[in-house]
């Protein structure tokens, strides 16, 4: 049923650019309260936000994901300058954008949806979007999101190859968001 099954396409952080991103941002945590953060095996990179799909639909659009992959390159992937957009009620979200890949992705969620569209996976009057980011917290204050490039300097380049992308669940609650994947594809081509 559309509105539970809120789904997005993303491409998995390793675990040491992700440790290496803890590592930088640790004193930040320790400074500033009120943020929800990502924790670092929660990490990823989004590429595309289907939004609330058809449960009965993910395995269909796993398979297109994995057929889409299958067809294009692996990735290098560096992350950028940080940056922020307000969420709604759930207030503002800080992020890192990218210095390289972000063409090839944004090509890639393109091709990806209009072969969603046309194979009607989408729900209605869905509109997928996406512009490839990092979410480091949920909640975030101005004064988290002046910081974050700072904080991150020392960690620099931040850079891996992408190989593969994944669909995954995101499941929100008391606890924060929760990310389950549902299926991937591996970029082979």
């Amino acid at each position: 049923m559309p509105g539970d099954f809120r789904c997005f396409v993303a491409v998995p952080v390793p675990a040491d650019v992700a440790a290496a991103i803890e590592d930088a941002l640790r004193g930040l945590r320790a400074e500033i309260s009120g943020p929800r953060w990502i924790a670092p095996e929660m990490l990823h990179l989004t590429i595309l936000f289907l939004g609330s799909i058809d449960e009965e639909a993910a395995p269909a659009i796993g398979r297109v994901l994995a057929r889409e992959t299958a067809a294009e390159r692996p990735m290098e992937i560096e992350l950028g300058a940080p940056g922020w957009f307000d969420a709604g009620r759930a207030g503002r979200v800080a992020w890192i954008g990218l210095r390289s890949g972000g063409l090839e992705l944004d090509s890639f969620a393109h091709d990806l949806t209009t072969v969603l569209a046309r194979e009607q996976l989408l729900p209605e009057g869905s509109e997928p979007r996406g512009t490839p980011h990092l979410t480091i917290a949920r909640r975030a204050s101005a004064e988290l999101s002046g910081r974050l490039g700072e904080a991150l300097e020392p960690a620099r380049p931040l850079r891996w190859t992408a190989r593969q992308a994944v669909l995954y669940r995101s499941r929100a609650g008391a606890w924060g968001h929760r990310y389950e994947p549902i299926a991937e594809g591996t970029f082979a081509g």
